[in-house]
């Protein structure tokens, strides 16, 4: 086979599509890894801090100890919770979601643009003048040549 005929587009596109699989699979695993790991060094820390004995209720450092193990369990869970946002992030459907809502906020502000483009110029009010006909009506006074303004020839004709 000739580089010539090599569809580069093509073998792009399914690199790139081979390349989002495997980060979405590695994503997920390492979620996964750090979840397993979440669970066993939580009970390990807690077996060990039970096993120690300064979990007694007599004890007052049990206290400073107890706080520590609950902030170091909830920093962990609050990564945790933020790894997995970003996994789901990273799924087709939330990202086709995210492409769609992006794509309706460029369509609106490009609408919006062309909307403030038009209400920029001035708009030219068409001059009418009115008169009130002899049977009490009002009537448009309409010129005959468009090179005379309206307003001089409504001051010069008959009431």
């Amino acid at each position: 086979m000739q580089p010539e005929e090599l569809d580069y587009r093509a073998i792009r596109q399914s690199v790139e599509k081979s390349l989002k699989r495997r980060k979405s699979i590695m994503r997920w695993v390492l979620l996964g890894v750090n979840l397993i790991m979440f669970g066993l060094f939580t009970i390990i820390a807690w077996g060990m801090a039970q096993g120690t004995g300064l979990l007694v209720d007599s004890n007052p450092q049990g206290e400073g100890l107890i706080g520590a193990l609950v902030m170091l369990n909830i920093g962990w869970f609050t990564a945790l919770m933020f790894q997995f946002f970003s996994a789901i992030v990273d799924v087709p459907n939330a990202e086709n979601q995210m492409r769609a809502q992006i794509m309706s906020e460029e369509i609106s502000k490009a609408m919006l643009n062309l909307g403030a483009d038009e209400s920029d110029a001035p708009v030219q009010k068409a001059k009418r003048m009115m008169r009130l006909s002899d049977d009490g009506e009002l009537e448009e006074v309409v010129a005959e040549d468009g090179s005379e303004d309206l307003t001089t020839k409504a001051q010069r004709t008959p009431r």
